[in-house]
């Protein structure tokens, strides 16, 4: 009973936070004012009302141009990576179809939806290079590109890496660990799949609703944000040698 007062409480106020900050942000836009720090606000928000309670250790690295990875756990990775930078993300371009993650990803978030077709792979390509020269907020993906229970690293698809390559550019990565739901420590893989969101070989995850439901239900959650060294881009030539450095950082972390 408490625990759908809960989850009936904080998706209540999600919506009505996504219709106040839609609102605002719409406003603001016909102003002409500039609002990349509401979004942060927005995401922090968030965060707040779904009852995750966020933890940095380290330091968010103020070089620019900056680029940022992190393992992916989850939907609610983007709530807590743009809480901490307020990143444009890059996304499947199915995301933009998800109800509410799309709409916050992509109308709030201002990100970029991928097509990973391999016949438009140089079209996108192209795309974010154009995207990535002019952009004043840290780009960010998930070079995994797929979600895990968080327990460990997956391998680490080089096809991004591409963008930063040979360029003066950093690439922070970070760690995430949701590591208490409450009082209890997510120690196994079963207590992780409360957050997680993902499929593999002896579990399927339920649809996004049922899953974002049964998350809403539970106790407040702590998730731990390790920020890592930054890696230069112009000291690689090959991007499979730099996908490789960035994941030996974060299993070193891990």
């Amino acid at each position: 009973m408490i625990g759908c007062l809960r989850g009936f409480s904080r998706s209540t106020l999600l919506l009505l936070w996504i219709f106040f900050v839609a609102g605002t942000l719409s406003i603001l836009a016909l102003l002409g004012v500039k609002h990349n720090k509401s979004i942060r606000f927005f995401f922090k928000g968030a965060c707040f009302i779904l009852g995750l309670d966020l933890k940095l250790e380290g330091t968010i690295s103020n070089k620019k141009p900056l680029m940022a990875i992190a393992n992916h756990v989850s939907y609610l990775d983007i709530f807590v990576m743009g809480a901490f930078l307020n990143p444009s993300f890059i996304a499947k371009s199915e995301m933009a179809k998800w109800p509410i993650i799309g709409f916050l990803t992509g109308k709030v978030g201002g990100n970029y939806f991928v097509d990973r077709r391999p016949s438009q792979a140089l079209k996108e390509k192209e795309r974010l290079d154009k995207a990535f020269q002019t952009l004043k907020r840290p780009m960010m993906f998930f070079p995994e590109a797929t979600t895990s229970d968080g327990g460990k690293l997956l391998p680490f698809k080089p096809t991004m890496f591409d963008i930063p390559l040979g360029r003066d550019v950093y690439i922070q990565p970070f760690v995430q660990k949701y590591t208490h739901s409450g009082c209890k420590e997510l120690k196994t893989k079963e207590d992780r799949t409360i957050y997680a969101w993902y499929d593999d070989d002896t579990y399927t995850a339920p649809n996004l609703l049922s899953h974002f439901w049964q998350m809403v239900k539970q106790p407040r959650a702590t998730i731990v944000l390790k920020a890592l060294e930054p890696i230069h881009a112009k000291d690689f030539t090959d991007r499979k040698e730099l996908a490789s450095a960035a994941q030996d950082i974060m299993e070193k972390n891990f």
